[in-house]
């Protein structure tokens, strides 16, 4: 399950690492972005697993009761000002089969809970909606 929406804004406080994107594509960051995102849900609440580079950004894996909740970041083009952050859950066969109505609260929390410390960072700016 993915959420509906994401979230973009521009920030200047997340500036990429030299040859970061050689563990995603080129042009693509987040690690900083990543790591601030992973501290601030811990503070949330979250239990952050792992943060992993993948070919779309960075993906900080969440303990959740039933699934894994997943927050993806990734610069929107490579001046590493402009952001995009959405989640999604994974499943593993038997939750699949037992999935419930909760799912999709857990991730509307999630996603929430994004919104508000995004809009409490006073580094995050033009933070709005868009469709996934």
């Amino acid at each position: 399950m993915i959420s509906d929406t994401r979230y973009l804004f521009e920030s200047d406080a997340f500036p990429p690492v030299p040859g970061e994107d050689d563990e995603t594509n080129p042009g693509i960051c987040g690690r900083a972005l990543a790591a601030w995102l992973a501290d601030a849900l811990g503070l949330a609440g979250y239990v952050v697993e792992r943060i992993v580079a993948e070919d779309f950004g960075r993906v900080l894996v969440l303990a959740h009761p039933g699934c894994r909740l997943h927050v993806a970041v990734a610069s929107t083009d490579e001046s590493g000002r402009a952001w995009q952050v959405f989640a999604f859950a994974e499943y593993g066969l038997l939750a699949r089969l037992r999935r419930s109505s909760g799912d999709a609260s857990a991730i509307s929390q999630l996603m929430s809970d994004l919104k508000r410390v995004l809009e409490e960072s006073a580094d995050v700016k033009s933070l709005r909606e868009a469709p996934t």
